[in-house]
C-alpha cells in the first residue's frame, strides 16, 4: 500500500546518502526528498521523530544548496513547511520564527517568474498568520494579508490551487476584519471565499472547510449588519459543509457547531 511504499523510498533515501560520496552534486536533492518524505510519514501517522527528522534533512539540505541555485527556494519552502508543522505540534516560537525567515528566503530565492512562486508566497502568508494568531502582532497579519494577495495575483484562473490560494487569502482578510473592524475587509472575505468555493469541484477534500469558512464569514456580516440574506446563506452554506464531511472526519464536529451557531 501507499504506507509501504513510503517506508520503502524513506529507506532508499537513507541508504543513498549512506552510500554516496562527500560534496556529490546530487546530495542536497536527496536531502531534500527525504525531508519531504518524512513530512509527509508524519502527516499520516503523526511520529514526531519523523518530523524532528525532517526539519534536520531540510536544513542540511538548504545548507548544502548554493545561493543561486534554481532549487533553493523550493528547498526553503520545504524546510519552513516543516518547521510550521513543528510549531504546531511543539509550539516553539523558534520553529516558529525559523519557518517565517525559511519562507522569506525562498519568496526572495524566486525568480518573479517561477512556476511555484505562488505557492512560496501562499506558505508565507500562512505562516506569517500563524505568527499573529501566537502574538497579535499586527506587522505579521499585514505581511500575511499582502503575501496571500500576491499568491492569487500569480496564479492563474484554471490552475487546481488556486481554490486553496483564496480560502487563505479570505481567512486573512477575516482575521484583519476581527482585529480592526474595517467591513470592506469582511465583504472581500465572503467575496473570495464565493470564489474559493465555486472553484472548487464537488469532491474536493478541502471543500468542507472552504464552505465552513465562508459560512462563519457570512454569519459574522449578518451580525454586524442584520441582513436576513446572510444568514440564509450562512446556514445554506453550513449544511452543505456538513454534507461534504464524513461521519468520522475530525473536523465534523467543528462544521456542526458551525451550523448550530448560525441556527
Amino acid at each position: 500500500g501507499d504506507h509501504a511504499a513510503l517506508d520503502t523510498a524513506i529507506e532508499h533515501f537513507h541508504q543513498v546518502l549512506a552510500e554516496m560520496p562527500a560534496g556529490h552534486p546530487d546530495h542536497a536533492a536527496v536531502l531534500s526528498n527525504l525531508g519531504a518524505a518524512l513530512r509527509t510519514r508524519f502527516e499520516q501517522r503523526g511520529s514526531a521523530a519523523d518530523l524532528t527528522a525532517a526539519v534536520d534533512a531540510g536544513r542540511q539540505a538548504v545548507a548544502a544548496t548554493a545561493p543561486d541555485h534554481p532549487d533553493r527556494a523550493g528547498r526553503l519552502s520545504n524546510l519552513g513547511i516543516a518547521l510550521r508543522a513543528r510549531f504546531g505540534q511543539t509550539g516553539s516560537p523558534a520553529d516558529l520564527a525559523g519557518a517565517v525567515d525559511a519562507a522569506q528566503q525562498a519568496v526572495a530565492a524566486a525568480a518573479p517568474d517561477h512556476p511555484d512562486r505562488a505557492m512560496f508566497l501562499s506558505n508565507l502568508g500562512i505562516i506569517r498568520q500563524a505568527r499573529y494568531e501566537r502574538t497579535g502582532a499586527p506587522a505579521d497579519l499585514a505581511a500575511a494579508v499582502d503575501a496571500a494577495q500576491q499568491a492569487v495575483a500569480a496564479t492563474a484562473a484554471d490552475h487546481p490551487d488556486r481554490a486553496a490560494m483564496l480560502s487563505n487569502l479570505g481567512t486573512a482578510l477575516q482575521a484583519r476584519f476581527e482585529r480592526t473592524g474595517a467591513p470592506a475587509d469582511l465583504d472581500s472575505a465572503i467575496d473570495i471565499g464565493q470564489q474559493g468555493v465555486a472553484a472548487t469541484a464537488p469532491d474536493h477534500p478541502d471543500r468542507a472547510m472552504y464552505l465552513s469558512n465562508l459560512g462563519i464569514a457570512l454569519q459574522a456580516r449578518f451580525e454586524r449588519t442584520g441582513a436576513p440574506a446572510d444568514l440564509d446563506s450562512a446556514i445554506d452554506i453550513g449544511q452543505q459543509a456538513v454534507a461534504a464531511t464524513a461521519p468520522d472526519h475530525p473536523d465534523r464536529a467543528m462544521y456542526l457547531s458551525n451550523l448550530g451557531i448560525a441556527l
